[in-house]
């Protein structure tokens, strides 16, 4: 293989690469150029085959049996500089037809769902932490006065105003036959004994 066909063959695997790459970000950033990449992907396979074959034809008429002998040195110096070759819509529609296959297959991997261990799912399950019981102390209901906010209560021989309490029991309510008392985010209802 001769360096100029190694130097073809290099610009036209990084020109092709190029062309997939920028169709993939394009097909990235506009969204209708995502949803519609396969047809975009085929429209350029078939652009570049048929430059292809176009260019097949194209060189065939322009080496015919009468040119051969004329334009042979010709020929022969233009064929040795590697970047010539980009001239031709031959070489171009191997670039396209290269460009489309690599989108193809970078659009393949892009799809692909990473593959994970499955795991089962973990249940969390709240436990409420149950309060333990509050024990009132024995409490009387001895008598009551509804005045609205200075309403009282007389408890164990004490008389207690709304939020007075007796040791850590608060009196929270006074109604006209009970009173409401609370100890420890509990309430307890003492009844009036006639």
């Amino acid at each position: 293989m001769t360096l100029a066909m190694r130097v073809r063959g290099g610009f036209s695997l990084f020109i092709a690469a190029a062309f997939a790459i920028g169709g993939t970000v394009m097909c990235a950033k506009y969204s209708v150029l995502d949803r519609n990449g396969d047809f975009v992907r085929i429209g350029i396979g078939l652009a570049g085959l048929l430059l292809w074959l176009l260019g097949g034809l194209a060189e065939a008429a322009k080496t015919g049996p009468k040119d051969r002998g004329k334009n042979a040195s010709l020929n022969q110096a233009e064929a040795e500089h590697p970047l010539a070759y980009f001239k031709s819509p031959r070489a171009w529609g191997m670039i396209f037809v290269l460009a489309a296959g690599a989108h193809g297959v970078i659009s393949v991997f892009e799809r692909a769902p990473a593959v994970q261990a499955q795991q089962p799912p973990v249940r969390v399950t709240k436990v409420a932490r149950a309060r333990p019981p509050v024990t009132f102390p024995p409490l009387q209901l001895q008598g009551l006065a509804v005045n609205g906010a200075k309403s009282s209560a007389l408890i164990n021989g004490e008389v207690l105003y709304l939020g007075d309490g007796i040791g850590n029991v608060r009196l929270v309510a006074v109604e006209p036959e009970q009173v409401e008392v609370e100890l420890g985010g509990q309430t307890n209802v003492l009844h009036l004994r006639h």
